[in-house]
């Protein structure tokens, strides 16, 4: 049983125009992902933020972002396995 390989006859570009070469394809296709991963540059959040819930307190921000402490930094170390680490601490 021979297998009927997919191919990509045609595309139509932003004016609805039919390409059919490979050359036009290829850049129609490039428009395309280009187009899907530029930025349009939003710049208002707020609607679409409203609709997303909170999962860190303002209190569990705040310990997040304060510093490390030297006791924290010395607890951590001594947690890890002596082999994991990646280079020897100065």
């Amino acid at each position: 049983m021979r297998r009927v390989k997919n191919t990509i006859s045609g595309l139509l570009d932003s004016d609805g125009v039919r390409h059919t070469s490979h050359e036009e394809l290829t850049d129609i296709v490039t428009q395309i992902f280009s187009d899907l991963f530029t930025s349009s540059q939003p710049s208002d959040f707020d609607d679409v933020l409203a609709f997303v819930l909170n999962r860190v307190s303002k209190d569990m921000n705040e310990s997040l972002c304060r510093p490390y402490s030297c006791e924290e930094i010395e607890a951590v170390l001594k947690q890890m396995h002596p082999h994991k680490a990646r280079a020897q601490m100065a």
